[in-house]
């Protein structure tokens, strides 16, 4: 392999595209563990002004690209429409996803096509949770194509991270948080007025929330099956892309609005709904990733919702556990595997939030626990979760 793969960078999940993000910070943390593993890979950023166009010559191309969520930072014309970059470029294309894959089934399909078109070598799709792959798998998608790709975190911190007992920071959550739409609106949003189909959508959401179900699973069970609805994965995408983003927001805000009595700093675009129901919240805004890093250094806890996956942790988790951090988090069915409540992770329950509040103010008014558990985590990530523990699967995708 004489040219280096590409990763695509450039994408940011805080409103901030020209600063970097986690996005940014984690292509070039998989690229360094790809040419550690012998697959030499390089990081592009098609936003940058020195990089604006990439070549279509063949002697020009590299051998493979990889990307977030499909996203390169530039789109192309392709028999006169305008389609992903990644759609039409030749060469082998992964795509790991951060999202259920029904937020993109469109762009696997229209990749799917271009694929069969041009003899193009098939694209790979690495996603996080069995409820991801078992989805692509009955979209019929070939499971060749399909790869388990669990996230993962930096290295440990070198020298170690403050200690505990300096931080002055007692509690941190980065992320988005939108107001919780109301069911009357949401239904008339989606033009759902059948009070039956009305009813199916409410034991939908209630499972999403309650149970451990597959949100495409629950929407096919509780929804499109009862009212005799299309069950193709194009028909049924938008609806299962709605209820997902709905039940995040109510996830995120019961979870984290049941710690309102905390003072816990919020980085990244917050409702001002929130914002006033949680009068001890400090609202930071987006910032840039070395600026969230900063204060990951000073917080002695992280607070971490598993939103809606069953069996998976995206990154923020393991980058701010390395950052010294106690971990403090919903937990599914993954987390229960890695992590041990107590030991080197604070569980914390939807259904509980003033048990929530009294662990949380437990740990961080005692410094010497805090310590334990943020050495005990650190200790946990860096012999499982770090990239170079994960580089595996998606080394074979591109070499085999």
């Amino acid at each position: 392999m004489t040219k280096p793969g590409i990763f695509f960078e450039g994408v940011d999940i805080y409103g901030l595209p020209d600063k970097d993000s986690y996005w940014n910070a984690t292509v070039r943390d998989i690229c360094r563990a790809m040419n550690n593993a012998g697959v030499r890979c390089a990081p592009l950023n098609l936003q940058d002004d020195e990089n604006t166009t990439v070549s279509f010559d063949t002697s020009a191309l590299p051998p493979f690209a990889i990307s977030w969520n499909f996203n390169n930072g530039r789109w192309a014309i392709y028999e006169g429409r305008q389609v992903r970059m990644t759609s039409i470029l030749p060469v082998r294309n992964i795509a790991l996803l951060w999202d259920h894959p029904f937020h993109w089934i469109e762009t696997i399909d229209e990749m799917l096509e271009i694929d069969r078109q041009t003899g193009r070598q098939p694209f790979h799709v690495g996603v996080m949770d069995d409820g991801h792959i078992t989805y692509l798998r009955e979209s019929g998608m070939p499971s060749k194509q399909i790869f388990r790709w669990q996230q993962a975190g930096p290295p440990p911190a070198d020298p170690p991270p403050m200690p505990q007992i300096d931080r002055d920071i007692g509690a941190v959550f980065h992320g988005t948080i939108n107001d919780v739409e109301s069911f009357s609106d949401f239904c008339a949003r989606i033009k759902m007025s059948d009070p039956m189909a009305m009813r199916c959508l409410e034991n939908c959401i209630a499972a999403i929330i309650e149970e451990t179900i597959d949100v495409h699973a629950a929407v096919i069970s509780h929804v499109v099956g009862p009212a005799g609805m299309d069950a193709a994965p194009l028909a049924t995408a938008p609806l299962c892309r709605a209820i997902d983003r709905l039940t995040r927001d109510i996830r995120r805000v019961a979870l984290l609005g049941g710690l309102r009595d905390l003072e816990i700093h919020f980085i990244g675009k917050v409702d001002p709904a929130f914002q006033a129901a949680n009068p001890n919240g400090v609202f930071t805004g987006p910032l840039p990733y070395g600026e969230i890093v900063g204060y990951l250094q000073r917080s002695r806890t992280v607070l971490y919702d598993t939103i809606n996956f069953r069996d998976a942790a995206v990154m923020r988790l393991f980058y701010s556990i390395q950052e010294g951090c106690v971990p403090a988090a919903e937990l599914n069915s993954y987390l229960k595997k890695e992590f041990t409540d107590g030991s080197d992770i604070l569980a914390l329950n939807l259904q509980d939030p003033q048990g929530n509040l009294a662990r949380l103010c437990d740990v961080i008014a005692a410094p010497a626990m805090a310590q334990a558990l943020s050495d005990a985590a650190r200790h946990t990530c860096a012999a499982r979760h770090t990239w170079a523990n994960r580089i595996g699967p998606l080394v074979n995708a591109i070499q085999n």
